[in-house]
């Protein structure tokens, strides 16, 4: 996510071309790349945490709710995308929130109404959490999401000061929208590399094949040590919302960061209808996350996340995208995304059946490790 200018943007985007210049084909340009040869021994599961309790510290699902734990954030786009983010009363001009689709919840968008755009990028919203949050568990019940070509929405946890040196965790992720899968990441400083790819037996995603998380000064193009959810093929974009969304739990611990996806038909009771305190066996109950980053000899996570984060939620456009523009079949809306983002014909196409530029967020709820 936090891109620190456009240069970085680009960078990936050349990474991108000169992989498909190897006939590579419409394969994810971030799997071919090299795997380290001597893979780290796998890692145990982290244990849980039988002495710990865990209490729901929150349960936002009303547009009061939402406005009373966020403020919106007018500030210029730290991840160089084509975005201008605005404050809540040119917002509510706007009407770019409100209540969500079937009145309950939390609705937001980028503008639509502006076809020509001439200011920095399209009118949308970026919120940032009053508080910040450190250990626990985190769900977010997503009805709808940003869907289609340019679009790069996220929700995930971070201190901005400093960036990376206090993590960041993405705990929802996606670019276009399109055919690719969501994308749990964890960005930290320096030496913290994550073991080999340990996906079908430790969790069901797929290692983006950078193990590295270190993203100080642009390393490894700020792609981090990302996982794709291939298990949850409705778990991004398009597919997402024909399917009616799902629910993106993640569980941060100093062992582990853990993520999973769940639809509407196949999340289990506690995280459809969240119980002042978590039962015993709990985690257990979930089965096998989509993502783990184990913490290890060689990423101390209590060290590299060593300070409580801000929950920011935030419609961007182009940047990562960018960087699947050909994968995730763009090149038939537009050469590339910067040249069109701010177009009548971007505005024309985000106005089309089955795409979004909107969040119907239904419940955001929290639970604290004590």
């Amino acid at each position: 996510m936090m891109l620190s200018d456009r240069l970085l943007v680009a960078a990936i985007a050349l990474v991108v071309a000169s992989l498909f210049a190897r006939g590579l084909g419409t394969h994810s340009p971030v799997e071919h790349l090299p795997r380290h040869h001597h893979q780290p021994s796998p890692q145990p599961r982290a244990p849980s945490h039988p002495t710990s309790s865990y209490t729901l510290s929150f349960s936002l699902s009303t547009v009061t709710d939402f406005l009373s734990f966020f403020d919106f954030a007018a500030v210029a786009d730290p991840s160089g995308g084509v975005v201008e983010y605005v404050n809540q009363s040119e917002a509510k001009r706007l009407h770019l929130y409100g209540p969500g689709q079937d009145g309950s919840g939390f609705r937001f968008s980028a503008d639509l109404t502006e076809s020509n755009i001439t200011g920095p990028g399209r009118k949308s919203l970026r919120f940032v959490s009053k508080k910040t949050y450190g250990d626990g568990l985190y769900i977010f019940q997503v009805r709808k999401g940003p869907a289609g070509c340019g679009v790069w929405p996220a929700l995930w946890t971070v201190i901005e000061k400093d960036w990376p040196l206090h993590g960041e965790i993405d705990v929802l992720e996606w670019s276009n929208g399109r055919r690719r899968f969501n994308s749990p990441n964890l960005h930290t400083g320096q030496n913290c590399t994550m073991p080999g790819d340990q996906g079908g037996k430790y969790y069901s995603g797929r290692s983006q094949g950078i193990l590295d998380c270190d993203s100080i000064n642009g390393k490894n193009g700020n792609i981090a040590c990302g996982i794709d959810s291939v298990s949850s093929p409705l778990s991004s974009g398009v597919a997402h919302n024909a399917n009616g969304g799902g629910y993106n739990v993640m569980h941060r611990t100093s062992s582990a960061i853990t993520h999973w996806f769940f639809t509407e038909c196949s999340a289990p009771t506690i995280i459809t209808n969240p119980p002042s305190h978590l039962p015993a066996g709990w985690e257990e109950s979930l089965g096998k996350p989509d993502a783990r980053f184990p913490s290890s000899k060689s990423c101390d996570l209590a060290a590299k996340l060593n300070e409580p984060h801000n929950v920011i939620m935030n419609i961007d456009f182009c940047g990562l995208a960018q960087g699947y523009w050909e994968e995730e079949g763009c090149l038939a809306v537009a050469p590339d995304c910067y040249s069109w983002a701010k177009t009548p014909d971007a505005t024309r196409y985000y106005r089309l059946e089955g795409q979004s530029v909107d969040f119907d967020i239904a419940r955001f709820s929290y639970y604290k490790m004590e």
